[in-house]
């Protein structure tokens, strides 16, 4: 996915200004504050350089008919037969989050969401995409989005109050 400037700059600016207010609290000078948050914006910087430049090709895309005939093609030839099944490979790395949960339960149902829903759930709430961006990125209405979104957090409602 696109590395989505405008959110992340935003989350970045709010991280650091609590994080100012605790380094100042806890008796750290001003310079040595401002070092750390340029230190920190550099990584964002290269992390955003990084996403720019390297493109994560997922089923979506190479399911869409409008990229057919293109390079996306071209590299599932070349390298479609590098493992068994270069799909599930993606889902692995796409969604290995799942896999960093603590609570298991929650993992079996999220592991038992389609792929689609799936995507989703990594597009709104890992990412910081919109419900507006995410349909328009899977190609589904807001409505919709609004929907399976709505019936994935009663899913996982549903495990917590099963405890």
């Amino acid at each position: 996915m696109k590395f989505n400037y405008t959110s992340e700059k935003k989350k970045f600016k709010k991280l650091w200004k609590r994080l100012e207010k605790e380094y100042y609290e806890a008796g750290m000078s001003r310079n040595q504050i401002e070092e750390m948050k340029q230190f920190d914006w550099e990584v964002f910087k290269s992390e955003r350089n990084y996403r720019k430049h390297n493109v994560f090709v997922s089923e979506i895309l190479l399911n869409d008919e409008k990229y057919r005939g293109q390079e996306l093609d071209f590299l599932l030839h070349k390298y479609g037969n590098c493992s068994k099944d270069i799909s599930e490979m993606g889902k692995l790395l796409r969604y290995g989050w799942i896999d960093e949960l603590q609570r298991r339960e929650l993992i079996t149902v999220l592991e038992k969401l389609s792929e689609e829903d799936m995507e989703l759930v990594t597009l709104v709430f890992l990412e910081g995409y919109t419900q507006k961006e995410a349909a328009q990125i899977i190609g589904l209405s807001e409505k919709t989005v609004w929907r399976r979104l709505r019936n994935v957090k009663k899913k996982c409602l549903n495990v917590k109050k099963k405890e």
